[in-house]
Formats: C-alpha cells, structure tokens, sequence
C-alpha cells in the first residue's frame, strides 16, 4: 500500500512534552466545521486507529465523505461497507465530487 500524503517526523531528545503540555498545544488546532467561505480547513481530532471498528457499538453506523476517486478503494474490516453517489457539486462554492462511505456493524444477536 502507497500513501499520497504521508509526512514523516522526528522528536529529538530535547525537546521533551508531558502529556498535558502536548494535549493544550493540540487543542489550539483542533477540528472545527467549514464555514461558509471555506473549501477546506485542517484540525486535530482523537483518532480512532485500526481499532475503530471495534469502539463502534453493535448495530452502529460510520459515515465518512470522501472524494469521489476513493470510491471502492478501501474496505473497513469487520464492517458492511457500501458506497452511495458520486455527489456532485453538492458544497456552495466548491465545484467537487464526493462519496459516501457508509459502513455498518452488525448487531450482536
């Protein structure tokens, strides 16, 4: 598997961050909804990780829009997944094609 848009980093020795230091710097950049005015913005959140699937609770549904060239590129495991569009030109403002990945986790009977 390639990835487009890996960036890699190093921590040096010196500069050390405990815990509470790392999170406050985070949260002055974190996630927050587009405005009307913007095409895109980047922010921090709390990921989830290749163990996502398993903090969804049975019966659960995870939703993500991507764009429309990741449509059936990826499957999340222990996942329904299903694709719905391509959505066109659906954001005031920005002229792109998105898709929606819904994934379902069935119910634990």
């Amino acid at each position: 598997m390639w990835f487009r848009n890996l960036h890699l980093y190093r921590l040096h020795d010196a500069a050390q961050a405990d815990a509470a230091a790392l999170e406050a710097a985070l949260a002055k950049h974190a996630a927050r909804p587009l405005d009307g005015q913007d095409p895109r913005r980047l922010g921090w959140t709390q990921p989830a990780g290749r163990a996502g699937a398993a903090l969804l609770a049975p019966g659960g549904r995870l939703v993500a829009i991507l764009p429309s060239s990741a449509q059936g590129s990826f499957h999340l495991p222990g996942l329904a997944c299903r694709w719905d569009g391509p959505h066109h030109n659906q954001f005031a403002g920005a002229s792109v094609s998105v898709s929606l990945l819904i994934a379902d986790k069935e119910d634990a009977t």
